[in-house]
């Protein structure tokens, strides 16, 4: 069996992520509505903001391709950046996810719990972009509230829709409670 390493972690959601981007690009639309271009920026996240010194903008006809052909190259481009920053950036890169997660006093029941929520958070979203894009005023948004918890309050607070805030808050939030229910450095351990 094959050691499941932080790097091969992360490389498996560069991989997730660029497939997504891949999916929604070449999804059929649907018959009069913006729901691909839409659900392709929401995923490209933070990168989708490039669209604009490019001249370029989310179409609400849903008929010019190379907003989508923009975004699809500007989310793979992300993917890679995030991959390499994080492989520059990660000390444990060939440590086993076991392995480092052991390290902390609470770690292991955090992990699972952090990676759980995660995950289920992101496939729920994926699930309402897909809905989005495929089905013409899809309320399946609705699920994501609950999810993502205190995560949502700055949508509210700041009355701003930010792009993508609802597909990358759930790894952001997990992140966050790793690092703050993880516990300490088991004596021993090496960082």
């Amino acid at each position: 069996m094959p050691r499941i390493t932080i790097g091969r972690v992360v490389t498996a959601f560069a991989l997730l992520y660029s497939a997504l981007l891949v999916f929604f690009y070449f999804l059929p639309g649907t018959g009069g509505g913006d729901g691909r271009q839409v659900a392709l920026a929401e995923l490209a996240g933070p990168s989708f903001y490039l669209l604009k010194p490019l001249g370029l903008h989310v179409d609400h006809d849903g008929t010019n391709r190379s907003v989508e052909s923009a975004l699809l190259v500007l989310g793979l481009f992300q993917a890679l950046a995030v991959w390499g920053l994080a492989r520059w950036r990660t000390r444990p890169w060939r440590k086993t996810v076991g392995e480092h997660v052991r390290e902390f006093s609470h770690g292991p029941a955090v992990f699972r719990v952090a990676a759980t929520y995660a995950a289920l958070v992101f496939t729920v979203a994926v699930w309402v972009l897909y809905e989005a894009s495929t089905t013409d005023g899809s309320m399946a948004g609705v699920w994501l509230f609950p999810l993502l918890g205190p995560a949502i309050l700055p949508l509210f607070v700041f009355d701003v829709d930010f792009v993508g805030y609802m597909t990358f808050a759930s790894p952001v939030q997990a992140w966050v409670f790793w690092r703050l229910l993880r516990g300490r450095r088991v004596a021993g351990a090496t960082g």
